[in-house]
């Protein structure tokens, strides 16, 4: 995300602030300090919950085969052979 579309943000959560105050003056700083951290807060939330493609141990777990999913139907199946064999 580029630096111009940050301070956008910033902006514009600091006029979001402002109308929910009720529009007060002489409180600009206050309302930009507390859009800067509102924003760090949900860039830093953001970073932390996307995947990083990045690290070659997360791909490669990407990219290996899940024999966990197979493994749960060969034992129904077995369960099934063996129900028939006794019924």
């Amino acid at each position: 995300m580029s630096q111009h579309s940050h301070e956008d943000r910033v902006r514009l959560k600091a006029y979001e602030i402002w109308l929910n105050e009720g529009k007060p003056e002489g409180r600009e700083q206050r309302h930009w300090e507390m859009a800067r951290e509102t924003i760090g807060y949900e860039d830093a939330r953001r970073s932390t919950l996307e995947p990083s493609f990045g690290d070659a141990g997360a791909q490669q777990q990407q990219e290996s085969p899940r024999p966990a999913k197979a493994a749960p139907a060969k034992a129904a199946a077995a369960k099934t052979e063996a129900g028939k064999k006794v019924a």
